[in-house]
């Protein structure tokens, strides 16, 4: 902002040098300062594009010096109004077609679908392998027993 004011102050003498009507040179540095507030803080401004103000001013200018044959003047206020002219807003960018996107969203859902279906499916899987186990032990218990009853039974079958 301190080198915003010492170029403005540098300015402001050198405009000393121009030939102005009276009151233009105030006019015209106060809507300069209004342009370059605008620009570093935007909620500084009086209007919502002090630019266009400043245009619209060298433009009145350039006319006036026109009208009193003052071409150099009116040339530069001329300048001055191109110069301050808004540029054209830049195109809107093309969107992104939004079937491509969903496409992959559904992909992506359908996939985490499934997988969270496997996982389930695997704990149900592993569940039933645990159990299955435990049942074998219990048989293989059984049979154990039921060897050791039939061993007993010949024996005492052989004894008799």
């Amino acid at each position: 902002m301190a080198m915003l004011r010492n170029l403005l102050k540098q300015l402001h003498g050198g405009l000393h040098n121009v030939a102005w009507e009276p009151g233009e040179r105030e006019t015209f540095m106060s809507n300069l300062v209004e342009a370059h507030a605008a620009a570093v803080k935007p909620s500084l401004a009086s209007t919502p594009l002090p630019t266009v103000a400043v245009a619209e001013a060298a433009t009145v200018a350039a006319e006036q010096a026109t009208a009193k044959g003052d071409i150099e003047t009116a040339n530069k206020a001329r300048a001055l109004a191109q110069a301050m002219t808004p540029a054209p807003l830049a195109p809107e960018p093309e969107p992104v077609p939004a079937p491509v996107q969903d496409r992959f969203a559904e992909v992506s859902r359908v996939a985490q679908a499934d997988m969270d279906r496997l996982q389930a499916e695997l704990g149900r899987a592993d569940a039933s392998r645990r159990q299955l186990e435990q049942e074998r032990q219990g048989l293989a218990t059984e049979l154990e027993r039921l060897r050791r009853e039939l061993e007993s039974v010949r024996h005492k079958h052989e004894e008799i």
